[in-house]
């Protein structure tokens, strides 16, 4: 979903337009910072009116997707910082520089892989009292403790209080809260299926090629 390539190469939108469009898209007041359903609707519709030759794709591509991935979550996690593919790229390039881009045997790949899976334990639990590369944010940070209150405890109480991180499954969310009222609904346990159904839908329509 690469809306600045779609309106520069597919779309031949010069510079300033773009980023008129952009900022009204993802901008402070822009429509992923809609305060409700109600105004994200008012904002996606006179945005759907104001650039025509954005309309089919930003209907198609992008109405729902930001509703439902972008400001939904912003909404419910109040938090604005949230994960995106840059932070994918980012590992990955942290996997890179540590086998210097080159093919390695099985055993060195395995033995590099956990040390920076190490580093990333260790950074994690950093976050616990508000130190490191990461930041609890959402029902996790019910965590959180003070950094004197850290220092004050002893090695085996800070492993305690990181385990009861690391398992802590009563935080995951459950239910589906309204974004412009108090009500929620229970999540699916797993897709639906009507009786007897083996298959997937989609999956229902293909077979193996072989």
């Amino acid at each position: 979903m690469n809306v600045t390539d779609h309106l520069k190469n597919k779309l031949g939108i010069n510079d300033k337009e773009r980023s008129n469009l952009m900022s009204e898209i993802f901008g402070p007041t822009g429509l992923v910072n809609a305060s409700d359903i109600s105004d994200y609707n008012y904002l996606a519709d006179n945005l759907s009116s104001k650039y025509s030759s954005f309309t089919n794709y930003f209907n198609s591509n992008l109405r729902d997707r930001l509703e439902d991935y972008v400001r939904q979550p912003k909404v419910q996690l109040k938090h604005d910082r949230l994960w995106t593919n840059n932070n994918c790229e980012s590992m990955n390039h942290v996997f890179k520089k540590a086998v210097e881009w080159k093919p390695q045997p099985i055993p060195d790949l395995a033995t590099k892989l956990m040390d920076i899976v190490r580093v990333q334990l260790i950074d994690l639990k950093r976050s616990l009292y508000g130190m490191g590369n990461y930041e609890l944010f959402g029902p996790y940070r019910r965590h959180v403790v003070s950094y004197q209150c850290w220092f004050s405890k002893t090695q085996e109480q800070r492993e305690r209080l990181f385990r009861r991180l690391l398992i802590d499954t009563k935080s995951i969310q459950t239910t589906t809260k309204s974004s412009c009222s108090d009500f929620e609904v229970p999540k699916p346990k797993k897709l639906a299926r009507k009786p007897n159904q083996r298959k997937r839908p989609r999956t229902a329509r293909t077979q193996p090629r072989y």
